[in-house]
């Protein structure tokens, strides 16, 4: 992980998390479903955007 950056793995790909811009993104440009985190990284991606909204 590098700063709030990390990879994370989607049924067999890795995808960068880049949190600072995670809610930059239009709803325009989502795409369609595409699978789940594990558990563990799911964990990592909801504390990362909690921190962000929320800090400390």
């Amino acid at each position: 992980m590098t700063g709030a950056q990390w990879v994370v793995n989607v049924d067999g790909q890795s995808w960068v998390v880049d949190t600072p811009n995670v809610l930059a993104v239009p709803k325009a440009l989502l795409r369609d479903f595409q699978g789940r985190l594990a558990s563990e990284d799911q964990m990592r991606v909801e504390a990362a955007i909690d921190f962000m909204l929320r800090g400390y």
